[in-house]
Formats: structure tokens, C-alpha cells, sequence
């Protein structure tokens, strides 16, 4: 049916949404603008549902209508408030599931009752029992008020009985699904007036056609260029995109769409221009990061919270006098961070001696404003004294907000109004309370920055029905994704809900509502394209059995498109210049140690950044112990037994129960060192003391299992002179092209030899994480065996591993043939062509260490990355390479 002239005498259309109105007040407008040949026109009587009750509830209250008189119609957001408020103080529950998921299924099963004139009802289960308390107790304290079920239900009391005046005619316009409650409305309308349907369905049906791509990154590309071509060939076309699960591919949408339509950002003064698309989908207002910042700030200043979250106002944009101390509060962050706490509180950094003078004041004014609490009890004055406080210290900042930040901070103060007048409480409320709130409304409210009309739409399943478009593409036509899975509410009795055909009750009712969701789109646009994938993660998909018509023809996906990557790089003049050796100070101990060989094996220019020009990698806080931690503890657990022990023999003379004892004792002793973290509870140090007790206790296990050793030295720091070396006989001294590095052993043993004395030595370094043996000739890729094993002067016989790792207890080495123990390998076996001659392969590891110093010594830079070097690299922004 076509739609009616909307500008009749005595018509009143009514829409589903708001979305819809503004289309038919739209469309109605502009014909009779160009019927009448004016500039301006009368706006025609075009209302949503919601415009409607409160209209005619407004009129009712003007006529002292008995029921409508007393009583306040209460907004849906602050019901769901309500609902939150009781589920939050109910006592009976436990759950895990926050108070706001819980109100916003409790809210949505209280509407479909409403809706669907269903009064009492018996509880099937000990969800929907908990629901009914929670709704009797919710209308408890909303008496006075009514929701706008409730208010409906008086209004069409008020048509039938002819107190509220009908119009003449009601156009019922594109609602495709309608619940009792709005079918009696307009029956209501019936008696008094012509009522009809009608929408902007043309007859013909749009042409169909079907795309298929291999997975959903093809998918959103096909989708972009796709509607770049559309627009391109007509850029007044209406045209949509339509997606089941919007919400959740918003963020892989619009990088789609960018990479298609305005690749050009990536280039130097080039601004980003309005785009030719729209997503109505908003996000949370609290997402934004105006918003975001003021909320962290209130929360922080009420509470400790994790150290990033304070790292991130600290450099936020958004706090007074950002702009001219940005330097000193990005060095600031980097001291915090460098100090490792995992907790501070906003009011930690006030008594903070680094913290920037300007910093410091606006958060002590904060601070003064927060506390200055007065007689503060309900919500209203918490809102405004947050307010206060924001202004205290200095929020949103000095710098010009963009549009988007401006128009984030107009609905954040308005927020803060709508919960000032609407939201009371039968108490007083804490001041936790009030952010609580505050917060739970930020992250309820949808926030969608105001735009101009644009030909592409980017909408759910329910915005695009009953819209006029001239093509359609709509996204995932995939079995499982549409119909859409039954998810009936856990609140209502299944079957009741099935009983009454509630929205997402069974399959058939997501069936049957989904044909009428495509048949309304068939008829509404000229052209509508079914996409689906065929995989997903690697598993096999079907498309859904509404997927019809023609391939989508190839050239419609062949957008132009420029690496403009590569034509920025191409724009930037390249200058060839020759590195100068830069040698290095000999005159003090090198800084870095066993570091300075390790990096110059994997890339000398690496190593030339860390321990020459000092670059530091950006420190990084996490809570619990990070595998740092875990392996000094290691080393300092081992070292406590074997000062008690000293040798195998003490070991084997110990029974189990004796073992574990020493084993316990010496974990709780190395353990003393984390009192005072905060980010550490007893609970979690009883899960790491347990798994150290066991790994611990499995590695004396298998030291029960080598041959005879004795421990003589634990933990003993040792210098190596490496480079160019003065010859004195036998003797070895350092020179002006030497280093000195410090190393530090973690265990030597010495084992028996050919003799059953113990003269044969073998440097051990313990290890947590996994073992390899890179330490041939020709790659000396892991310095720091060969080192060990030059440090000692004489009788060494191997050199060892010491895997100390769940379900990796195990010895990894080369020796001379001595029998050290299990894992250990003659150095003809090893597969590291080394001599058969352990000692001449001590003299090419020697050899190779004194190489590698001296290129270090050279100031060398080159980048000659290994492998393995670049996988971690942080530096990879400033690399050459």
C-alpha cells in the first residue's frame, strides 16, 4: 500500500519510533513543498507511540481526569533506575551478574507483561519468584506514578468513554509487530474513528541478490565497496546497510568503511571530511573519552584503583593546565610507572614531590571540593557536588573541544539534570551510592553525536523496517545468526511466554517475525543484496535459506583504491648517510652485563639503544607476580636450600617429610620480601607458595637422581675481561680496548672425576622458562653458558641448564664426557659443531665472546637482526631495517 497523504484533515499517524517520524514528516514535508512551489510549510500531525501517550496523558491531567490527575507518568529510564535501586539493596540474592543486567532483563519481562495484558501469574522456577518480589516492591515505591503501560491503559479507558477526543482518521504506519496493550489501542481509536494501515511500501518486490565471501573480513570489505560503488553511481541514492548484531561489529564496521572511503587520513594536513555514511548504533556515554576521564577522576578520588587507570589522567587532555605542563606530566607518568606500584589513589600523587607543581594544585582543590561534603544525603546534591569537583580540577580542560567532545559534555550535563529532578529515593544515600548511580546511567545512556543527513545507513534489524531506501544490503545471512535463536526471558515461565507469542519465546516466533522483517525490506527498496560467509574461525557455514537471487555482479565491489601508505612514504626525501663508529668509555665497568653480549649476538643496533643510548622500553604495571618476580624468587629459594644443604649427600639424607619441611621453610622466607604489596592477597600468595613447593620439590627429586656433587659456590658475582686482551705469559690482563662484565653464577657444582675426587666443575644457571642450546661456532646466539664457563679459571667439565618449570623438570648441557647427569651431552654429540675437545671449544667460545665485546666497544650499529631479535623488539618505530 502506498503511503496517504499525511497532510489529510483530521489524520493522525502515528509510527513506531521516532526514527520513522522524522522519515514521514520528511517525506510528507518535502512534497508539498514542491506541490506548492514554497519554501515552508506547515509540519504535518505525525507522531511516535511514545509522542502520543505523553500528549495525550498531558491532556487528560489538563481535563482533571480522575485517574491521571494524581498521578506522575513515569519516564522508562527512570524506571529502570527504580528497578536497579531494588535489585541492589535485595539482600536474598547471590549472583555474580551485575545489578544492572539483572534490572535490564527484570524491566524488559515487567514491559512484555504489561504489553501483553498479562496480570498474575504463577512461578515456575526461583527466578521468576525472585522477579515477582522484585516487582512488588518496585511498585511499592512508585506509588504515586505510573509507567507508560499503565498510562496507556487509562488513555484508552479515556477514548472509549469518549473524554479524550478521537481525530477523525489514525494512520497506524509501519509497525510490524503489535502487542495486545497497542492493539487495543487502536480498536479504541476504532470506535470513534477510520483507522487503517499503511506504509511506504511500493508494490513491486526489490530485485534480490545474493554475495558470498569466504569470511567475515572479506565480508565488511565486499560491504564497503560495495556501498562506495552504489554512492558513486548515484549519489543521491537512500542507501542501507543492515546488521543483525550491530552493537558488537560497529568497531570493524567503521574500519571498513574508513579504509574505503577516506584512506587519505594517513596523509600529512590532510583533515577527515564529513562522511557520506551514518551508524545509529551509539556507544555508552561513558565510552567517551570526555566522559570516560570525569568518571575515573570521581572514582579515584573516593578509592584506590588500579595504576594505569590513574596513569591515564595523569597525561590526560582533559585536566586544567594539560597543555603547557604536558612535558612534565609525561615524565611524571613515566616515574610512576617506573616505581611499580599496581594501586594508587588520585589523592597519592597531592604528597608527591615529582608531581607538577600545577597537577598537584588542581587535584588538591579537588580534593578539598570532594570532601567539603556538607550535609549532602541525596542524589541531587552528590550530582552536584561531583560537578563541583570536576570544576575544581579543572575539567574538561582549556583547549577548544571538537564537536563530538562538546556535544558528549552537553548530554553528560544533561544527564545530570534528568537524574537530579526524576531520580529520589525513600533514604538518604552514601556518596557511593550516588557515583554508583551516576555511573550505571553513563553507561546506560547511548551516546550518538548529531549529523547531517546521509545517503548511506548503517542500522539494526528493527531501525531499517518500515524506512524507504533504494538499496539494501543486509550483512550475516547465515544459518544460527538469522532467525535469530530463540532467547526466551529468565524471568517468565517458558511456556507463558510461549503461550502469549512474546518476542524471542520460540523458534517459530523468530521465524515468522523475520519473514516479516524481509518482506518489509523486499518492498521498501528497489534493490536488496543477501551477503554471507562461509567460514568462521576455520569451521564451515551455511547461508541461511532467505538467501535469494542473482550473484551480485563482480564490479560492483572494485572500488578504486590507493596504498596511500606506500605514496607517503614514496613523498618523504630520503637522505643516505654513513654511520661513525661511536667507541665506547672503557674507563668504568660496563652497564648492562651479561645483557650487552646477549643483545649484540641478536642486533647490534638493539644493543647500541639499550646499553649505549639507554633507551628504555615503556614500563609496564600488572597485578600478581610477573615472571621477573617468579625467577628472582626461584633463584633466592634454590640459594636458601643449598646453603643449608651444601652437598648431594645432605640431600639424600633427608626423608620425604624432612624435604618438604626445608622446602616449605625456605619459600615462606624468600616470601617475606613481597609484604607491603598491595596488589597481592593471601590467597594468592597460597596458590604461588603451593606451585613453588611443588616445582621445587620435584627438581631435588631429580638432583637425588645425578651422580655425587657438592655445591661450591651459590649466587657468586664474578668479572670477565673481554676485547683486546694484554699477554703476560699465561696470564690475561685488560687493555684500553677492553671491557670488564659482570656476571653473576648462579650455582657451581663439582662432580667426581676419573679419580672419585671432587676437582670437576660445572657452572649451573637456573632456568623457569624453556631450555635450548644455541651456543655453536657458527651462531653463538646464547652467551650466557660459554660465559659461565669462562669465568672459572680451571677444571671446567661442563656447563648446564637447570630447568625448574611445571611439567619441565629437566637438565640441558654439554660437557667434556663427564657424568653430570641426565640431560647432559659430550660435546661431539651435541649437534653444535663443537670440537670433541671440550677444552678447545672453551677457547672458540673465548674467541667469539672477545669478538662480540669488541664490536660493542666499536660503537658498531649496525642492523643485522637475527631471527629471533625482532619478535620482541619495542624498537622496531625507530629501526632502520
Amino acid at each position: 500500500m502506498n503511503a496517504p497523504d499525511f497532510y489529510q484533515p483530521g489524520l493522525l499517524t502515528i509510527t513506531p519510533n521516532t526514527r520513522l517520524r522524522d522519515a514521514v514528516i520528511a517525506k510528507a514535508t518535502d512534497a508539498k513543498i514542491l506541490e506548492e512551489g514554497v519554501q515552508s510549510v506547515k509540519v504535518p500531525s505525525v507522531l511516535s507511540l511514545a509522542d502520543y501517550i505523553e500528549k495525550a496523558w498531558s491532556n487528560l491531567q489538563s481535563q482533571d481526569f480522575q485517574k491521571a490527575t494524581n498521578c506522575a507518568l513515569l519516564s522508562d529510564t527512570t524506571l529502570f533506575y527504580r528497578w536497579v535501586d531494588v535489585i541492589r539493596k535485595d539482600k536474598n540474592i547471590e549472583t555474580i551478574l551485575n545489578p544492572t543486567e539483572l534490572a535490564n532483563q527484570a524491566v524488559a519481562a515487567n514491559k512484555r507483561l504489561a504489553q501483553w495484558c498479562v496480570g498474575s501469574f504463577d512461578a515456575d522456577s526461583a527466578e521468576s519468584e525472585v522477579f515477582k518480589n522484585w516487582q512488588k516492591e518496585v511498585k511499592r515505591s512508585t506509588y504515586g506514578v505510573v509507567s507508560t503501560e499503565e498510562a496507556l491503559l487509562i488513555i484508552i479507558e479515556a477514548i472509549e468513554s469518549g473524554v479524550l477526543a478521537a481525530p477523525e482518521c489514525v494512520c497506524v504506519f509501519s509497525f510490524d509487530d503489535l502487542p495486545p496493550l497497542h492493539e487495543k489501542l487502536f480498536q479504541a481509536f476504532a470506535k470513534h474513528s477510520d483507522v487503517f494501515h499503511s506504509d511506504f511500501s511500493d508494490i513491486n518486490q526489490a530485485k534480490p541478490f545474493s554475495l558470498s565471501n569466504y569470511d567475515d573480513d572479506e565480508q565488511l570489505s565486499n560491504m564497503a565497496k560495495w556501498a562506495h560503488h552504489a554512492h558513486l553511481q548515484d549519489p543521491k541514492a537512500r542507501i542501507a546497510i543492515v546488521v543483525p548484531d550491530l552493537p558488537a561489529k560497529r568497531e570493524a564496521i567503521v574500519s571498513a568503511l574508513n579504509e574505503v572511503f577516506e584512506p587519505q587520513v594517513i596523509l600529512p594536513n590532510v583533515p577527515s571530511y564529513t562522511q557520506p555514511y551514518n551508524i545509529t548504533a551509539g556507544t555508552p556515554l561513558s565510552s567517551q573519552p570526555l566522559i570516560n576521564t570525569a568518571l575515573k577522576i570521581l572514582r579515584t578520588g573516593l578509592e584506590e584503583v588500579a595504576a594505569e587507570e590513574i596513569f591515564k589522567i595523569v597525561k590526560s587532555p582533559f585536566i586544567g593546565h594539560s597543555i603547557i605542563e604536558r612535558s612534565r606530566r609525561a615524565r611524571f607518568d613515566l616515574q610512576l610507572r617506573e616505581r611499580g606500584n599496581t594501586t594508587y589513589s588520585l589523592l597519592n600523587l597531592t604528597g608527591d614531590p615529582t608531581c607538577p607543581r600545577k597537577l598537584s594544585y588542581a587535584i588538591g582543590r579537588f580534593a578539598n571540593t570532594l570532601n567539603n561534603r556538607g550535609s549532602a544525603t541525596s542524589l541531587a546534591q552528590w550530582l552536584t557536588l561531583f560537578d563541583d569537583s570536576l570544576k575544581a580540577i579543572g575539567w574538561p580542560g582549556e583547549r577548544n573541544l571538537n564537536s563530538e567532545e562538546f556535544q558528549a559534555l552537553k548530554q553528560f550535563k544533561e544527564l545530570l539534570l534528568e537524574l537530579s529532578g526524576n531520580f529520589t529515593f525513600e533514604t538518604d544515600i552514601s556518596i557511593d551510592d550516588a557515583l554508583f548511580y551516576l555511573l550505571t546511567a553513563c553507561n546506560n545512556t547511548l551516546y550518538s553525536p548529531e549529523t547531517k543527513e546521509t545517503p548511506i545507513q548503517v542500522m539494526g534489524l528493527l531501525e531499517a523496517a518500515g524506512l524507504r531506501f533504494d538499496k539494501m544490503l543486509v550483512l550475516d545471512m547465515n544459518m544460527g545468526t538469522v532467525p535469530a535463536k530463540a532467547s526466551p526471558n529468565t524471568f517468565l515461565p517458558l511456556q507463558l511466554q510461549i503461550d502469549h507469542k512474546m518476542p524471542h519465546a520460540d523458534a517459530n516466533r523468530e521465524l515468522s517475525f523475520f519473514e516479516s522483517i524481509l518482506s518489509r525490506y523486499s518492498r521498501n527498496c528497489t534493490e536488496i543484496v543477501y551477503s554471507y560467509c562461509q567460514y568462521q574461525h576455520e569451521s564451515e557455514l551455511t547461508p541461511s535459506y532467505f538467501v535469494s537471487g542473482d550473484v551480485a555482479p563482480v564490479e560492483w565491489f572494485n572500488a578504486p583504491s590507493i596504498d596511500y601508505q606506500s605514496y607517503l612514504l614514496h613523498r618523504i626525501p630520503v637522505q643516505t648517510e654513513f654511520d661513525e663508529p661511536a667507541p665506547i668509555d672503557i674507563s668504568q665497568k660496563a652497564r648492562g652485563g651479561v645483557s650487552i653480549l646477549q643483545k649484540e649476538t641478536l642486533c647490534p643496533f638493539m644493543n647500541f639503544m639499550d646499553n649505549r643510548l639507554r633507551v628504555r622500553d615503556f614500563p609496564m604495571v600488572r597485578d600478581g607476580l610477573s615472571a621477573s618476580v617468579r625467577g628472582q624468587l626461584l633463584h633466592d629459594i634454590m640459594a636458601r636450600i643449598w646453603r643449608v644443604l651444601r652437598a648431594q649427600a645432605d640431600l639424600l639424607e633427608l626423608n620425604e617429610e624432612q624435604q618438604h619441611r626445608l622446602v616449605s621453610q625456605k619459600i615462606d622466607e624468600s616470601f617475606i620480601a613481597l609484604r607491603g604489596r598491595h596488589d597481592i592477597d593471601e590467597s594468592l600468595l597460597k596458590m604461588e607458595k603451593s606451585s613453588f613447593n611443588l616445582i621445587v620439590n620435584q627438581w631435588l627429586d631429580f638432583e637425588k637422581t645425578r651422580p655425587p656433587f657438592m655445591v661450591e659456590a651459590i649466587e657468586e658475582d664474578r668479572t670477565v675481561i673481554l676485547g683486546d686482551l694484554l699477554h703476560n705469559g699465561d696470564k690475561e690482563s685488560a687493555s684500553s680496548g677492553s671491557i670488564s662484565i659482570s656476571i653473576r653464577l648462579d650455582r657451581i657444582d663439582c662432580v667426581q672425576d676419573e679419580n672419585n675426587q671432587f676437582t670437576s666443575k660445572v657452572p649451573i644457571d637456573y632456568k623457569s622458562g624453556s631450555l635450548s642450546l644455541k651456543i655453536s661456532p657458527t651462531a653463538l646466539r646464547d652467551v650466557q653458558l660459554p660465559l659461565a664457563a669462562i669465568s672459572e679459571p680451571a677444571d671446567v667439565c661442563g656447563v648446564a641448564y637447570a630447568g625448574i618449570k611445571k611439567n619441565g623438570i629437566r637438565m640441558l648441557g654439554v660437557s667434556d664426557g663427564t657424568d653430570v647427569g641426565k640431560g647432559m651431552v659430550p660435546t661431539e654429540k651435541a649437534r653444535l659443531s663443537l670440537s670433541s675437545d671440550f677444552k678447545e671449544a672453551l677457547d672458540h667460545w673465548k674467541s667469539q665472546l672477545n669478538l662480540i665485546a669488541k664490536r660493542f666497544i666499536a660503537g658498531a650499529a649496525q642492523v643485522t637482526p637475527s631471527t629471533d631479535a625482532c619478535r620482541y623488539c619495542k624498537k622496531n618505530i625507530i629501526c632502520r631495517s
